[in-house]
C-alpha cells in the first residue's frame, strides 16, 4: 500500500499559483493570415486565439498589413495592450469583455479604434500615453457594482458611444494631463465627471439630475466644445487637496457663438484652499455665458481668486444673484449682464489688469461693498449706473470709459491713486460721485486725465468729480458768446435805424 503524504500549505499555495499563472497566456498579434481575431494563425503563439481564458492578454507590438480586426464571436480576456512599436488598429464586431482593472493600454504612439461594445470591471483604468490616442465608439457596460472609470497617461481618448448598466457608477475621472473628448449620447448612471489634472472636452450636453462637473487637481480643465451648448449640471471648483492649483472652465470651439452653463457654480468646494486660481476662459470669438449662480461653498483662502482669461467674452448673466466673495482678477473680457439691480459680482474685490476689460450690460451689477482696483485695464460703463466701494489705481493706471453716454457712477471713497486714471467719453451728463472725498487732494487730482478736457476738480459739497475745461475749449466758448453778442448788437442797431 502506497503512503499518501499531505503537501505542506506553502506548497499547496505555490501549486495553486502555478496553475493560475499557467491559465494566463500572453498573445501577440501577427496578422499572418487575415484580420480574424479568432483565427489562431494570426497570433503568437499560434496554438489558439486570446479568449480561451478570461485572463488572457492580447498584445499588439508591431504594425501589420491586417490592421482591421473583426471579432466574429464575443471574446472575454484580461486586458488589451497596444505597446510601443504597434501600428494603428481598428477592432470591430462582437462584444469584448475585459476583466482586468487595467483593461486597455495604448503606448504605441498611434490612434487605436475600438468599435465593439465593451464590458469592463467596475473599477477600471484606461492608460493612453502622450502622443497616443484611443477612440471608443461602442457601448461601455459595467460588469460589476460601481467603481471609478479612470483615464490616465497624458494621451487623448475619444468617447463617442454611450455608457450602460452603470447604475452605481461613481466617477469618470480624467487624470494625468489626459484629454478626453466626450461625445457620448447616453449618460446612464454616471454621477460625476471629474477632471483631475486632465482635460475634459464636452461635445454634447451632459444630462442633468444629480450629475456634477468637478475640477480637482492642478491643471484640471473642462471645456464646452460646441456653440449652442447649454449645460445645466452643477460645476464644482475643488478647494481641497493641494494648494496653489489652477482649475479652468471655459468655451473653446471653432467659429463664433455662445455656450451657456446654466447650472450652479460652487467655488472652494470641499475646502477653502490657498493661492488657488479658478479660471473662466473664453477662446477667441467664443462667449461663455454663466447664467446660474456663483457661490462660495467655503470662504476663500489667502491668495485664492477667480480669473477671467481668453480672447473671447465671459458673461455673468441670469436672474439670480451671484454671492461669491472670492476676489476677481480680469485679464480678458468680463461682461456683467444680470437683470437690472441683480448682483453679478457679490462682493470682495475686482482687479482689472492690463488688457483686461470689465463691461457693464445692465444697471447695478456690483455689490455696493465691492472694491474696484484698476491695474492697467478698463472699466466700460456703456450708459449704465453703478455703485460700489472704494476705488484704487495702481502704478500701471487704468481707464473708466463712458463712451459719451449719460451715466452715474458712485464710489464710497478713493483708496489710492499711483498711476494715471484716464476718463474717456466724459460729458456734463456723466456723474462720478465719491461719498468720502478725503482722498482727493491736489496730488490725486493731478493724476486724473479727462480725455479731451482739462484737469480734474472735486466738489466737496456735492461729492462730484468732474473736468475743468481746457483753455482752448474755454476760448472757443467765449468766442461763440462774443459772436452772439456782436450779432445781437447789429440787429439792435438796424432796428434803431
Amino acid at each position: 500500500m502506497k503512503n499518501h503524504r499531505l503537501l505542506p500549505p506553502a506548497l499547496i499555495l505555490i501549486s495553486s499559483c502555478a496553475l493560475s499563472l499557467s491559465a494566463q497566456v500572453n498573445y501577440e498579434w501577427t496578422g499572418t493570415t487575415d484580420g480574424q481575431w479568432d483565427l489562431a494563425s494570426n497570433w503568437n503563439p499560434n496554438t489558439a486565439a486570446p479568449g480561451g481564458a478570461t485572463t488572457d492578454i492580447a498584445n499588439f507590438d508591431t504594425a501589420s498589413a491586417n490592421s482591421s480586426i473583426t471579432l466574429d464571436t464575443a471574446i472575454s480576456i484580461g486586458a488589451l495592450n497596444f505597446n510601443a512599436g504597434a501600428g494603428a488598429y481598428t477592432l470591430s464586431g462582437e462584444a469584448l469583455t475585459l476583466s482586468s482593472g487595467d483593461s486597455i493600454s495604448n503606448t504605441s504612439g498611434n490612434h487605436q479604434i475600438i468599435n465593439t461594445n465593451m464590458s469592463l470591471a467596475g473599477a477600471n483604468t484606461i492608460n493612453v500615453s502622450s502622443g497616443s490616442s484611443l477612440t471608443l465608439s461602442g457601448t461601455i457596460y459595467n460588469t460589476t457594482s460601481g467603481g471609478n472609470f479612470d483615464i490616465t497617461g497624458s494621451g487623448i481618448v475619444n468617447l463617442t458611444g454611450k455608457f450602460a448598466n452603470y447604475t452605481t457608477f461613481t466617477n469618470l475621472q480624467v487624470m494625468q494631463a489626459s484629454t478626453v473628448n466626450y461625445d457620448t449620447t447616453s449618460f446612464n448612471g454616471v454621477n460625476n465627471y471629474i477632471a483631475d489634472s486632465g482635460r475634459l472636452n464636452l461635445h454634447r450636453n451632459p444630462a442633468s439630475g444629480g450629475i456634477t462637473l468637478q475640477l480637482k487637481g492642478d491643471g484640471s480643465e473642462i471645456y464646452l466644445s460646441q456653440a449652442g451648448m447649454a449645460t445645466a449640471t452643477t460645476l464644482r471648483f475643488r478647494g481641497d487637496g493641494d494648494d496653489g492649483k489652477t482649475l479652468s472652465f471655459g468655451a473653446d470651439f471653432s467659429g463664433t457663438g455662445i455656450s451657456t452653463h446654466s447650472g450652479a457654480i460652487q467655488l472652494n468646494d470641499g475646502g477653502s484652499g490657498v493661492n488657488n486660481n479658478y479660471r473662466f476662459d473664453a477662446a477667441a470669438d467664443n462667449t461663455l455665458s454663466l447664467t446660474g449662480t456663483i457661490t462660495d461653498t467655503n470662504a476663500s483662502g489667502s491668495g485664492t481668486k477667480v480669473q477671467i482669461i481668453g480672447d473671447g467674452i465671459v458673461r455673468f448673466a441670469g436672474s439670480d444673484a451671484n454671492t461669491s466673495q472670492t476676489p476677481i482678477e480680469v485679464l480678458g473680457t468680463l461682461e456683467l449682464a444680470k437683470d437690472d439691480e441683480v448682483n453679478a459680482i457679490g462682493g470682495g474685490s475686482i482687479t482689472i489688469m492690463t488688457d483686461g476689460h470689465l463691461q457693464m450690460a445692465a444697471n447695478n451689477q456690483i455689490a455696493d461693498t465691492a472694491s474696484l482696483h484698476l491695474s492697467g485695464g478698463s472699466y466700460v460703463i456703456n450708459g449704465f449706473d453703478e455703485s460700489m466701494g472704494e476705488l484704487s489705481v495702481a502704478a500701471s493706471g487704468g481707464t473708466i470709459d463712458f463712451g459719451g453716454l449719460a451715466a452715474t457712477l458712485n464710489f464710497d471713497s478713493l483708496a489710492t491713486i499711483v498711476g494715471t486714471l484716464t476718463i474717456e467719453g466724459w460729458s456734463e451728463e456723466v456723474d462720478i460721485f465719491f461719498s468720502d472725498g478725503s482722498g482727493w487732494d491736489t496730488a490725486a487730482l493731478g493724476k486724473v486725465n479727462f480725455s479731451g478736457f482739462g484737469t480734474a476738480q472735486y466738489d466737496s459739497e456735492t461729492g462730484r468729480l468732474s473736468a475743468i475745461p481746457e483753455p482752448s475749449a474755454t476760448a472757443a466758448i467765449m468766442g461763440i458768446a462774443g459772436l452772439l453778442f456782436i450779432s445781437q448788437r447789429r440787429i439792435g442797431l438796424l432796428q434803431t435805424n
